[in-house]
Parts: structure tokens; C-alpha cells; sequence
């Protein structure tokens, strides 16, 4: 009963230092502040200028690390041919100017807490050019305690991200959730104690073993992607009820988490400031000196050397760490793969408004990810102080691996071309940024 009554007060410390942090501006993953200014924190909507750049190479590069080819997002010359007059970004490619999720409160040696992306949901106000030099602004709106499923304590950490351009004008804004699972098994540490990592499962599974049919089910898939590209999907020729062509990718495997690792790391602010040595003495120096995290050295059970918390995704002996049996996909990851079936069935000439996904169980290496799509709403929606017109589908979606089990979930509002008014209008007229939409509402089917 000590143990437990321990236990349960460090997870209330926990709770109660980070709602202290709500509706400050966040410390994390942002670069350092350089000259007279660097001793003050920044404001809450301060805009703070991302170290990542927008060009031709890094959007090309982005796309592939959602397993999206579209020429709009991989050729220049095709973008400056199409109806938007330049290549341009899949809008979630400014999770890469910064994490839309915040860990709270943080203290020598961490919490007890293995942490997932929960959710993301995103407001769109207009597309994303090379060039762009963004900026951004990051604060906790939120620290909730849910009931959880399995009967034990569940932490929900909100965070609002937006993010503009260089003159100030809204791009995109990001609602962030970052669930915080308290684990015993961690004592009173971030990091687990190496002898009770195989005692610690959240999941029960082993690699799966495919079979012919399974992998030829996968190709055909695969093969069997639409693009409408070029030709306008008008919003009259659309039903409730149309079911959008579904997208395949194969097996997940290290080479994607590397690709999204590579993008994001090796270019990006780390959660302390400064770009993160990711490999060979750099990164050794970096991971003990704590950079972003006090608590974040963890020593592999094998090496004993010490790891990031983030190297537990793909080392098969460090994710026992955060409770997983096998390595596993990013959720971030894995949410912004659904846009490339909006894009798909959209066409050049859509816009996605609004979307989100929420993640369940993880991808697991080795396992593969089908995505559908079905159009549950259309409406004419009404936007700015003029009240500019579009014509909106509502696609709910559903992601399930190779066995059937849901992953993630969610939707999108796309604006679509009509045979009356032409194209959606870009960028969104806005007068002012939106208020921040509370979590029990940009997480519901009726926000879309």
C-alpha cells in the first residue's frame, strides 16, 4: 500500500507542476534565443521562428515520409503547371517546424510515464509553398484525467500549435494530445529498470508471419491506388455515402522510421534548442549532457549505452522501455499518412480544412496499414467576415493493420471545386487566428 500510495503521489506531483504550465508558451523544441532577449522567456503567442526550411528537396523528401509520390508535393515543374501555380506541401509537414505535443512537467531523472501521441487534429488556412519561413507559437492548454479502458490512471496533455508564415499571417493551427500512461514498473524514474522490462507489456505481439495471399493482397493494393490529380472533383458529382479509394502501405519497417528520424532530427531544434547529434560521439555527448529532458539517458540492456527515448521505437531491446513488446511506428507518423488519401481522392484542386486522427494501438514493425475513407456530410460553409463560400465534404477514415485491428481513426473536411463557383478561394479569409476549440470538441465527429 506504501508503494502505491507513492506511486500515485508522484504521478500527482506530475499533474500538478504541469497544469501549472498551461497557457504558458512551451520550452520545448524550440531554438535557442540568441543576443540581449535570450535570458526572457517568450510570451504566450509569441511567434518563435522554426530552424526547419521549406524548399523543394525537403517537401520531396517530407512526402516520402508518408509514403506519398504525388507529383503536386514531388515535382516543381508539375506544381508550377498545376492550379496552385508552384509545388507545394502536404499541410502536416509542419510538424517538422514543431512538435504539435507537449510532455508537461519535467524533473531530474523524469516521471514514471510512458508518453504516445493521442491525437491530432488540424485547421488548415491555406496551402504550403517552398520558401515559406515559418514560425510558430506552442502552449498547454489542457492536462486532463480520463478514465482509462484497462482500470488505471490516464494522462492527457492538450497543446495548441500555430503556425505563420513570415508576415505574421495563420498557415495552420495544430491541436496536439499527448497521452501519459503512468507505469509502476518505472519505479519513481522515466527510465524503467532493465529487470522489469519484459514484465511491463501494454501489448501482447509477436511479429507477424505473412502469408502468400496476405502479401499478394498488400500488392494489389498498392497497385490499385488512385490519383484524380489534374481533373477537379466538383462537390455536386459527390454523394453521402461514396466510399474513397483505400491506400496500402506495405510493411512498416525501419528504413521508414529512419526516413522520418532523419528529416526531423537531423534538421529540426531539438526539445532543449539546438539541432541533436544523432549518431557516433556527438550523440553520445548529446544524450548525457540530458539535452531537453533530464531524463533522457536510458541504457540498453545489451550495450549498456545510453539511448534516447526516442531510440525506443526502433531497437527491439529498448521498447520494453515504454512498454511495447516489439519495435513501433511514430504516432505522428502514422496520423499524416491519411492526407495522402484526401489528396488522392481530392484531387489538385481540393483543399483539406480540417483533419484528424486518432491513434490507437501502435503500428507495430512488420505490419501493414490499409486506409479508408467514406463521405459522411456535405454543406456549403461560410467563412470570414464576407462570408466567402465553399462547398464541403466531411470523410470520416479508419486505418487498420494486416489483422484487422484499428490503429487510428478520424476526419477530414475537404473543399472541394464547384461547377458554379470554381475552386475554393485561398487562402481562408481570416481576420484574426481562431480561439483554441477545446479537446472534447476537435476530437469529435461534429467539429467537422
Amino acid at each position: 500500500m506504501a508503494i502505491a500510495f507513492q506511486f500515485d503521489t508522484v504521478i500527482d506531483e506530475f499533474l500538478a507542476r504541469s497544469r501549472e504550465l498551461i497557457g504558458l508558451e512551451s520550452r520545448e523544441d524550440r531554438p535557442p534565443r540568441i543576443g540581449p532577449a535570450a535570458a526572457n522567456e517568450p510570451m504566450p503567442g509569441e511567434r518563435i521562428r522554426s530552424l526547419f526550411t521549406l524548399d523543394e528537396d525537403s517537401i520531396r523528401r517530407y512526402a516520402r515520409t508518408i509514403g506519398d509520390d504525388n507529383p503536386l508535393f514531388t515535382d516543381p515543374q508539375y506544381g508550377r503547371a498545376s492550379i496552385h501555380g508552384s509545388q507545394i506541401a502536404p499541410g502536416p509537414i509542419l510538424v517538422h517546424c514543431r512538435y504539435p505535443a507537449d510532455h508537461g512537467a519535467s524533473r531530474e531523472h523524469g516521471y514514471p510515464l510512458a508518453n504516445f501521441i493521442g491525437n491530432v487534429a488540424w485547421e488548415f488556412y491555406d496551402v504550403v509553398r517552398p520558401g515559406t519561413a515559418v514560425s510558430t507559437s506552442k502552449v498547454l492548454r489542457e492536462v486532463l484525467e480520463p478514465r482509462g479502458a484497462r482500470g488505471g490512471r490516464i494522462l492527457l496533455l492538450v497543446c495548441e500549435v500555430v503556425y505563420s508564415d513570415e508576415f505574421g499571417k495563420a498557415l495552420a493551427k495544430a491541436y496536439g494530445t499527448l497521452v501519459q500512461v503512468p507505469m509502476k514498473s518505472m519505479g519513481e524514474s522515466r527510465a524503467m529498470p532493465l529487470e522489469s522490462v519484459d514484465d511491463s507489456q501494454l501489448y501482447e505481439r509477436r511479429p507477424h508471419r505473412y502469408q502468400a495471399g496476405e502479401t499478394e493482397a498488400i500488392l494489389a493494393g498498392m497497385q490499385d491506388e488512385a490519383r484524380r490529380g489534374a481533373e477537379p472533383r466538383y462537390w455536386e458529382d459527390v454523394a453521402v455515402g461514396e466510399v474513397l479509394a483505400p491506400i496500402v502501405q506495405p510493411p512498416y519497417a525501419l528504413p521508414d522510421a529512419l526516413s522520418y528520424q532523419s528529416l526531423h532530427q537531423g534538421l529540426v531544434a531539438g526539445y532543449g534548442g539546438g539541432v541533436l547529434g544523432r549518431s557516433f560521439a556527438p550523440a553520445y555527448r548529446a544524450i548525457k549532457a540530458g539535452w531537453g529532458y533530464p531524463d533522457f539517458s536510458r541504457l540498453h540492456p545489451v550495450t549498456q549505452w545510453p539511448h534516447t527515448p526516442g531510440d525506443e521505437h526502433e531497437d527491439a531491446w529498448l521498447c520494453g522501455f515504454r512498454g511495447q513488446p516489439l519495435p513501433f511506428d511514430f504516432g505522428i507518423q502514422r496520423g499524416q499518412i491519411p492526407q495522402r488519401l484526401i489528396g488522392n481522392w481530392a484531387g489538385d484542386s481540393g483543399f483539406c480544412r480540417k483533419l484528424s486522427m486518432a491513434m490507437g494501438r501502435p503500428l507495430f514493425h512488420g505490419d501493414a496499414l490499409t486506409v479508408r475513407g467514406r463521405v459522411i456530410a456535405k454543406r456549403i460553409d461560410r467563412e470570414g467576415e464576407s462570408g466567402q463560400r465553399y462547398h464541403c465534404a466531411v470523410v470520416a477514415m479508419d486505418a487498420a493493420n494486416q489483422r484487422g485491428e484499428t490503429v487510428s481513426r478520424g476526419y477530414a473536411s475537404v473543399y472541394l471545386p464547384s461547377r458554379g463557383e470554381g475552386a475554393p478561394a485561398l487562402p481562408i479569409p481570416l481576420a484574426r487566428t481562431p480561439p483554441y476549440v477545446p479537446y472534447d470538441r476537435h476530437r469529435s465527429q461534429e467539429w467537422f
